[in-house]
């Protein structure tokens, strides 16, 4: 067939348009060597030139007839570029079965709702045609992760014709490259489903790892409060955010023996980690063993667990949970466990299981705040899980924190 013989040549044009742009960046270009001189982006230019390939449904007489272009164009900003209006004028040449085209076009294009309205004019047929074309690039970094866009073309006419295939850009340098094509972030997926035989706490330590859940929880109530975040005039709304905030107050000012001054954020922190190292003593049956075993358990969370976790704020997040962080802290818990001698079975056995409930207890506060947040992209692990007040009095011991994040 006729069409046969020249869609072939098409889809050949489209495959060298794909060899024939720029390479993408493999990644993010990382940070510059110390002494490294920075170099700068400066202004990108009003005019950003393009070149296409596309198929073609030409229907400007009785029967339809397949064929391909190729195409070459720029692109102007109107204004500033945030404003996504501009205009496009390319030039094209084109084959339908046995006949060859080529012409000129003129847009108006609104990126913002991915538009482009103008004429087509064909030197074939001598004739001005109204076109719009949707132009979408699908997902980050466009059809061939170079940047550009998806393209679908309507040629006016008595019977409406139509253009399908791809944009890519032309001497852009930094075109795909300034954003990761994913917009979000994946965690490591949870555990499957495992078959761990419970484990019967010793007398106590269910109450003291009930302390530090409770803890825990006030801890995340001072790093993420509950906010009204709809801001309705619902008089519901109103009355049931009123009553969080009175049940808060009652909370902060109640005094017992463990909380002389009430439940202030300074009190809730010490009460936090005093119960860590009870809980850890009673798995070990020492007091300075569980000592030991809870300043080793805040450094493995924070490592494993609160940092890598707190590095993607305000990323949107796949898998979002911190089950997947937790089971490679565990077994980096494991090994330490396996390593200290004097240590028996058992008393692994119930430091394990301290830990596991410490990730859970995390998880649960997690779950909370991305409900009060009601997105993923600011929920914040409060780093008192894993340090003392004293771990950060000192501006020194604030940078050296502060570094782990950089």
């Amino acid at each position: 067939m006729k069409a046969g013989r020249i869609l072939i040549p098409c889809l050949l044009l489209i495959a060298a348009a794909l060899a024939a742009a720029p390479p993408a960046a493999a990644g993010d270009a990382g940070w510059p060597e110390r002494g490294e001189k920075i170099k700068s982006m400066g202004f990108h230019s009003k005019y950003k030139p393009y070149f296409g390939a596309m198929l073609k449904w030409d229907r400007r007489q009785e029967t339809t007839r397949g064929g391909g272009e190729v195409m070459l164009g720029v692109y102007r900003d109107i204004g500033h570029p945030d404003m996504g209006i501009g205009l496009m004028g390319e030039m094209y040449a084109a084959a339908v079965e046995d006949e060859v085209d080529g012409g000129l076009r003129g847009f108006f294009s609104i990126k913002t709702f991915l538009l482009a309205f103008g004429a087509d004019y064909s030197l074939r047929d001598d004739r001005v045609r109204y076109i719009w074309s949707i132009q979408v690039p699908v997902w980050r970094k466009g059809p061939i992760q170079r940047g550009g866009d998806y393209r679908l073309d309507f040629v006016s006419g008595k019977r409406r014709s139509y253009n399908f295939g791809i944009m890519t850009p032309l001497r852009q340098p930094y075109a795909a490259k300034t954003r990761p094509r994913l917009a979000h972030v994946a965690l490591p997926p949870k555990p499957g489903r495992t078959f761990e035989k419970p484990y019967e706490a010793a007398a106590g330590l269910d109450s003291v790892l009930a302390d530090i859940s409770r803890a825990a929880k006030a801890i995340s109530f001072f790093t993420a409060p509950f906010l009204d975040r709809k801001r309705g005039s619902d008089e519901d709304d109103i009355r049931r955010f009123r009553a969080k905030l009175v049940d808060f107050r009652k909370r902060y000012y109640a005094t017992d023996g463990d909380f002389p001054a009430g439940h202030t954020f300074e009190a809730e922190i010490r009460f936090y980690h005093k119960s860590l190292v009870r809980a850890f003593g009673l798995a070990a049956g020492d007091e300075a063993a569980g000592a030991a075993l809870a300043a080793k358990t805040r450094e493995i969370l924070f490592e494993e667990v609160v940092l890598p976790y707190n590095r993607l704020l305000g990323q949107w997040k796949a898998n979002d949970s911190l089950l997947g962080y937790g089971a490679r802290a565990r077994k980096a818990f494991a090994a330490y466990l396996d390593g200290q001698g004097g240590m028996s079975g058992e008393g692994k056995q119930a430091a394990e299981y301290v830990f596991r409930r410490l990730i859970e207890i995390m998880e649960e506060n997690r779950a909370r705040q991305r409900e009060v947040w009601e997105t993923p992209r600011v929920v914040w692990l409060p780093l008192h899980y894993v340090f003392t007040i004293e771990d950060h009095d000192t501006q020194s011991e604030i940078d050296a924190i502060l570094e782990k994040f950089m």
